[in-house]
């Protein structure tokens, strides 16, 4: 695997929990963590517009990487 192969990997794995967190979040919880190895925080439902300007940042760097859209300026 290529160094660009393992970011997106990377991204893609971070994209799976934010969206889990999501869910947990939408369905009630409280408040949970979210830790990908270099990210270790506590989510709070306060934080859910933090967690889908994340979800939206990764979601363009992944269509990116896997070349379905051009390099472009995104506002969160």
């Amino acid at each position: 695997m290529s160094f660009l192969d393992d970011v997106l990997a990377e991204k893609k794995t971070l994209y799976t929990a934010v969206c889990a967190k999501l869910l947990a979040i939408a369905s009630g919880a409280q408040e949970h963590e979210l830790n990908d190895g270099q990210i270790d925080q506590k989510v709070k439902n306060a934080d859910l517009s933090e967690l889908n300007k994340m979800k939206a940042m990764l979601e363009n760097e992944i269509a990116e990487a896997e070349g379905e859209i051009t390099n472009a300026v995104y506002l969160y």
